[in-house]
């Protein structure tokens, strides 16, 4: 009976600790690298750079660590084991909860109270632990799946779920800074890639897909397949609504100087039509336009009586036929920008009707 409760207790040890150092692991790397990135750099005034992988293992061993002398304090081993881990967990969740305007200033804000009212609370618990762990009735099963592991494993996923709802969580936020870290890199498609299959964006994500677009020449071509707001506007730092966090926006100005399409597209994302196509007259073939342009002068010649120039594209008339009769087939207006925005949700046409929120 003696060995059995050991080995239940081993198991126990062993169970938490392997869920802990997952999650704790995968958290920080997966999830929140690139908050802690910016974090890391703002705060240092970026004098210091974060690594990924080597974060997540020194920040995953010195909360282990603690859990470990926390162990050897309380000695809970028992059906309470799981809150050994509490104040790593709770460091954890102080550590991700980082707020998208830390460029700002810093401050720890609701954690300056409530993390010593947490830690009180946690004492007292771990006291009447201490005090009922010498008559915890004799389970009826042991090792891996004997309750006592079970009810741990409860503890901790409840503790780690509150970790992932405290933590950032802000998926624009998120996708921006995964963003600027891809470009600070080089990486424009992967800047591109995130968020892409997501409908949120603000006026920063914006900015960085337009600049990772015009790294590659492929303004006119892609800018309007992914959301954008903030118009015209959004395309430069303003260092308040639009803003780089990771780095200064030095080598964006100089792809603004040397990109034409930086100026059209603004136009564009105005939904100034005529300006458009006063300047695109200037500088353009009309025979051999961009995907984007080649919609906006087919939006263009039919929205004005009096075009400064007539154009007509075979393929991309018939696109905008389609487009304005799948308009007319639909009465609810949101189930007509629902069929919209999956049929043509990528052109120039759906940026220009139906603005995003």
């Amino acid at each position: 009976m003696v060995r059995q409760k050991e080995n239940s207790i081993t198991a126990t040890r062993i169970t938490c600790a392997l869920l802990f150092i997952i999650f704790t692991f995968t958290y920080l790397y997966s999830y929140q690298a690139d908050v802690l990135a910016m974090a890391q750099h703002v705060l240092s005034e970026g004098k210091t750079h974060y690594n990924a992988t080597v974060g997540a293992l020194l920040i995953t061993s010195v909360l282990y660590l603690l859990q470990v002398a926390v162990m050897a304090v309380s000695r809970l081993v028992s059906r309470s084991h799981a809150l050994t881990y509490f104040p790593s967990l709770l460091i954890l969740a102080v550590l991700t909860d980082i707020s998208p305007d830390i460029d700002h200033g810093f401050t720890f804000g609701h954690w300056l109270w409530l993390c010593p009212l947490l830690l009180l609370l946690w004492a007292c618990a771990v006291w009447v632990a201490r005090q009922i762990q010498p008559y915890e009735p004799d389970s009826f099963s042991y090792g891996l799946f004997s309750r006592t592991v079970w009810i741990n494993v409860l503890t901790m996923t409840v503790m780690m779920t509150l970790v992932g709802l405290t933590g950032s969580s802000n998926n624009v936020f998120h996708y921006r800074m995964t963003a600027e870290r891809c470009i600070a890199g080089k990486d424009y498609e992967g800047a591109l890639n995130a968020g892409s299959k997501s409908l949120e964006t603000d006026s920063s994500l914006t900015m960085l897909r337009i600049y990772a677009l015009a790294a590659q020449g492929k303004l006119p071509e892609r800018l309007f397949e992914y959301p954008l707001v903030g118009g015209s506007e959004a395309m430069r730092p303003n260092g308040t609504s639009v803003k780089m966090m990771l780095h200064n926006d030095q080598q964006l100005k100089l792809v603004v100087r040397t990109t034409p399409d930086y100026r059209m597209c603004g136009h564009l994302l105005d939904r100034n039509l005529e300006a458009f196509a006063c300047e695109l007259v200037k500088r353009y073939d009309m025979r051999r336009l961009p995907k984007h342009y080649r919609e906006a002068m087919t939006l263009y010649c039919h929205t004005r009586s009096t075009p400064i120039v007539v154009y007509s594209d075979p393929a991309t008339e018939a696109d905008y036929n389609e487009y304005k009769e799948m308009e007319k087939k639909y009465t609810n207006p949101h189930e007509r920008q629902t069929a919209l925005r999956d049929a043509f949700g990528k052109t120039y046409w759906y940026y220009y009707d139906y603005p995003a929120i």
